[in-house]
């Protein structure tokens, strides 16, 4: 790839993003969340009782919005906040029912059209080759900016997907 495609690859990773940003947005609005919001939800739920900073790890945001976010969702009795024996240097976070019962509902929506699309994409075996080359080259970038851990992350979330498909059948 020559060095003048760099503006390319610029403006369609940002298309891309508007994309998904706009479906994350409409379903987070309908459980009126932002799209953080909802994003913690989820994070939180794979992690099960995440620390605080392993929620700015995983959520690749600083501390002080981490933070501020649970606090809007604690206000909102979607998450507990908490400490674990005598150790009281870090703080846990759980989801409560209600913020569990948000996240399930966040799966009902049928407006992922970014993923409506991938899905579509899937049934042709060149289409899904070129999207596996994607996906490793995706990975390769992340790996390089983010780390072994966070892409050895997302890489365990379809089984814990998965599982939650099963008792949901809806994306």
């Amino acid at each position: 790839m020559n060095k003048s495609y760099f503006p390319i690859l610029i403006c369609l990773i940002r298309g891309l993003s508007k994309v998904m940003e706009a479906d994350l947005n409409k379903s987070a609005k309908k459980l009126d969340l932002t799209i953080t919001e909802l994003n913690f939800l989820w994070t939180i739920f794979y992690e099960e009782e995440p620390t605080v900073s392993r929620i700015a790890e995983l959520t690749i945001l600083d501390s002080s919005t981490v933070t501020q976010v649970l606090s809007r969702l604690k206000k909102k009795q979607l998450v507990s906040i908490y400490k674990k024996g005598e150790d009281s240097r870090f703080s846990y976070v759980k989801l409560t029912n209600k913020g569990n019962k948000k996240r399930e509902l966040s799966t009902t929506y049928n407006e992922y059209t970014l993923l409506k699309f991938f899905y579509k994409e899937l049934d042709n075996p060149e289409e899904r080759k070129k999207m596996e080359i994607t996906l490793d080259y995706l990975r390769k970038i992340n790996h390089y900016f983010h780390g072994e851990e966070f892409v050895n992350w997302v890489y365990s979330l379809p089984k814990k997907l998965e599982k939650e498909l099963e008792k949901n059948d809806h994306f």
